[in-house]
């Protein structure tokens, strides 16, 4: 075992899974220990997820203008009279006000019971519709939204905010492919309606159309070049295809544009950590978390950049932290078990890759890193069955092969299988293009 053991510990650091291991060993935005990818926020900078934006537009929907009343020629001026139909407009209008402000004061409930007494008066009117929508949004009732929404492009199918918040009511109950085609009927009805770019290249980006993404986030920038955000969101996708020049090119500018963005020296920092620049990756994390304290994403990279800077306290505090901030941050827990397992705290990192498993148990590399830990332990039947576990999840990962070939050459009853799992890894590292492990496990060698 002592052989295997030094491989292990070899292949660990290599791996990124423990023992100063860099979490950048993983993928990004594929449940890997980096920041999650941002989703649909409002229009503010915010490191974390929000509900849709609901801030309706300032200028109202379309409507017909009123018929002007014209005095009749050489008669004294006098008040006209006022008819059924004007007087039913005037209360309805009256009824609108009122439930605007109950919108605007976040009496939601008030808002749409007097929204409906209004659209009792006025059934068409595309702004009634429009708000008592926007109420539903708030109060998180978007099947309703998303009936007054489509009732009102009815009548205004020319008002583009329609499309954006139907759309973002459609995201919000998993309808994406609904959403994304509202975001492009409100290009259509307007094409100078930047934040529906926005929002559609959020999309994009979790389908990981990220070529696609961009081309809206740049539509974004064009039409409104202070928008914080698409900078923001454009580096996310440049980062994603390790665009890293380009991509830290726009956190910079979110950062120039608002220097307390914390998501963008969060992302930043993740960009930093990609090239190897570990020291101003550790500095935008930590400025991330100052700013943000409660940012999840940001403690748990710091904590990943003091891992890699060997400062192995301050990360298991860090992940620590993480995970009492959010307790079902999977990435968290298997970090603090990189930590543990880096400290000999063997039986402490089981412990935490556990419960990472438990929350997300489609995570090979979870399984891996815990194969690593049963094997330290000299619990080969243990490492054994979560590097199956990890192949079965990832047939073409080289390194569960890797790992479980290490185990059982120390099994004389599985020298077969060791051969087959160590001619599995060369195999799979040669069509990835990795020549050093390719090399690493044709060195090894089968004792009789």
């Amino acid at each position: 075992m002592d052989r295997c053991q030094s491989w292990t510990v070899r292949m660990s650091k290599r791996m990124g899974i423990y023992l100063g291991a860099s979490v950048l060993g993983f993928t990004l935005f594929s449940g890997s220990a980096r920041g999650e990818t941002p989703k649909s926020t409002d229009t503010k900078p915010k490191d974390t997820t929000t509900a849709p934006a609901v801030t309706p537009e300032k200028t109202s929907p379309q409507s017909k203008p009123a018929a002007k009343i014209v005095p009749a020629k050489k008669a004294p001026a006098k008040t006209t009279a006022e008819t059924p139909e004007s007087k039913i407009a005037k209360q309805a209008t009256v009824l609108y006000r009122k439930g605007v402000r109950f919108y605007n004061q976040k009496n939601y409930t008030g808002a749409i019971a007097v929204l409906t007494e209004a659209l009792k008066l006025a059934p068409e009117n595309p702004k009634f519709l429009y708000y008592r929508a926007l109420s539903y949004v708030s109060k998180k009732d978007h099947t309703l939204a998303i009936d007054d929404l489509t009732a009102a492009i009815t009548k205004d199918p020319k008002w583009a905010e329609l499309y954006i918040q139907r759309g973002l009511s459609k995201a919000a109950s998993g309808e994406k492919t609904g959403a994304k085609a509202d975001y492009t009927l409100a290009i259509e009805a307007n094409p100078k309606a930047a934040t529906a770019y926005l929002y559609r290249g959020l999309l994009l980006t979790e389908s990981s159309d990220h070529t696609g993404a961009i081309a809206d986030y740049t539509q974004v920038i064009k039409l409104d070049p202070k928008q914080v955000l698409a900078y923001n969101y454009r580096g996310n996708a440049r980062l994603a295809l390790k665009q890293y020049s380009p991509a830290l090119a726009d956190y910079n500018k979110a950062i120039a544009l608002d220097s307390r963005y914390a998501a963008a020296y969060n992302h930043r920092g993740m960009t930093f950590e990609a090239l190897g620049r570990i020291k101003e990756a550790a500095k935008d994390y930590a400025r991330a978390a100052r700013l943000n304290p409660q940012s999840v994403a940001a403690i748990n990279n710091r904590g990943a950049a003091r891992m890699e800077e060997k400062k192995y306290e301050a990360a298991l505090a860090d992940f620590t932290k993480a995970i009492k901030l959010k307790p079902d941050f999977a990435p968290a827990y298997n970090n603090r078990g990189m930590v543990q397992a880096t400290l000999g705290k063997m039986d402490a990192a089981v412990n935490d890759y556990s419960k990472a498993l438990n929350l997300n148990g489609n995570n090979a590399s979870f399984y891996v890193n815990r194969g690593l830990a049963y094997a330290a332990l000299d619990k080969n039947d243990a490492a054994i069955s979560d590097y199956t576990s990890a192949i079965q999840l990832e047939p073409n990962n080289p390194k569960a092969y890797h790992a479980r070939a290490v185990v059982r050459m120390a099994i004389a009853e599985q020298k077969s299988e060791a051969k087959a799992d160590l001619d599995k890894a060369a195999e799979l590292y040669l069509q990835q293009g990795d020549r050093k492990e390719y090399e690493t496990v044709k060195s090894l060698t089968l004792t009789p």
